[in-house]
């Protein structure tokens, strides 16, 4: 009996129950759930393989994009589903249940993920600060510490148990993907963990962090935590997987780009997540970089010279506002400056004097205030010129 669409969808399922962790193996359930929904409405389930087009799976791909019919699937979810339907056909290829795979030229828009960002010093620092009152708010300022300083993702962190703890080194036995592996904590955050389990930590499972029932905490849990608790630190935007970023970023900027280093510390499969977060690592250096780097800093920073004692008046003019002038921003000329220009001053209006002078029809007392030794630095044109 040939296969079709709903039975291959289902055969696809049960090959991944076995190669797949049980937590990936219920994504894989949830995804062939909903394609073989968008499937029924399509009318192509019952449909044998070999009928099965590109333009029929578009059709399926339209009803799954569809907030109509899924209201609750996003456009990452929906891009998921894509990759489903394809590794689904180019499975069912390998048996040779179909004569050509129509799911080679499927595809979905680009989606734009945003990514993580990092806290900000003064958030973390705030986050950190936030003084606990109750054996609830000690696990929680423990975890914030152990999120800091590790970089754990928050499946992780509820994940380990007491025996995972040794000093101040913290063993993720089960990582994503199955990994193994280890960080270590300084010394604030080993003080604050044993402070949580020897003194506030409730009796019950043998996860580190436990409700106030006894139960390991869930993501959910945490997530929830943290909000309640950013609001005491006046954090905004907060997220478990901040945490994340903020340690993978201050660890480029403090160890430099070795990514071997920092792919294993936090547990990445392949290089590409951890070149994500040093591209973070290099954006936050330069935002650093340019408050203090600042070109419009830089432009102004001439030197400054003290304004000498004697203040010379300008007499018949409107003062200037202070903000206004060349002292109010930085452009303050030193003594030999102010020289020079002086000298050129005094040159050009014995120049124009004598060229006002030598004009008939002018009031032949009327000279540029130039000249005038007592006021070198009036305004050259504060007398109007009067003609006759």
């Amino acid at each position: 009996m040939p296969e079709t669409f709903a039975t291959a969808v289902e055969k696809f399922l049960n090959s991944k129950k076995i190669s797949v962790r049980l937590r990936t193996y219920d994504q894989y359930k949830y995804l062939a759930q909903q394609v073989l929904k968008g499937a029924v409405i399509a009318g192509i389930d019952q449909a044998v393989l070999d009928e099965v087009t590109l333009e029929k799976l578009q059709s399926v791909v339209a009803i799954l994009d569809d907030p109509i019919h899924f209201p609750a699937l996003g456009e990452t979810t929906v891009k998921k589903l894509v990759k489903f339907i394809k590794a689904s056909f180019t499975w069912c290829n390998r048996p040779k249940w179909i004569m050509s795979d129509p799911g080679l030229d499927l595809h979905f828009r680009r989606v734009h993920v945003k990514e993580t960002q990092p806290f900000q010093t003064d958030e973390v620092i705030a986050l950190l600060s936030v003084r606990p009152s109750t054996p609830a708010e000690i696990r929680d300022l423990a975890m914030w510490f152990a999120f800091t300083d590790t970089g754990l993702r928050c499946q992780e962190l509820c994940q380990l148990n007491i025996s995972d703890l040794s000093g101040n080194e913290l063993v993720i036995r089960s990582g994503k993907g199955g990994k193994r592996r280890s960080v270590s904590l300084g010394e604030a955050a080993t003080h604050m963990l044993h402070e949580y389990l020897n003194t506030y930590r409730p009796s019950g499972e043998d996860y580190l962090f436990l409700t106030d029932e006894g139960q390991g905490m869930k993501p959910r849990h945490v997530a929830k935590r943290l909000e309640l608790w950013a609001k005491k630190a006046a954090v905004k935007n907060v997220a478990p997987h901040r945490f994340r970023a903020t340690f993978a970023t201050q660890f480029v900027l403090k160890e430099g780009n070795d990514l071997i280093k920092l792919q294993a510390l936090l547990g990445h499969s392949t290089l590409d997540m951890s070149r994500r977060y040093v591209k973070l690592a290099m954006e936050e250096e330069a935002r650093l970089t340019n408050s203090v780097r600042s070109v419009v800093d830089q432009l102004f920073s001439v030197e400054r010279v003290k304004p000498a004692e004697h203040t010379v008046t300008q007499v018949g003019l409107v003062p200037t506002p202070p903000q206004n002038n060349m002292a109010s921003v930085g452009f303050i000329p030193n003594s030999q400056d102010m020289a020079v220009w002086l000298s050129m001053f005094q040159m050009f209006a014995g120049m124009m004097n004598a060229f006002i002078q030598s004009q008939t029809g002018v009031v032949q007392n009327t000279t540029l205030p130039f000249g005038d030794p007592g006021n070198p630095m009036a305004f050259p044109f504060s007398n109007l010129l009067a003609r006759k």
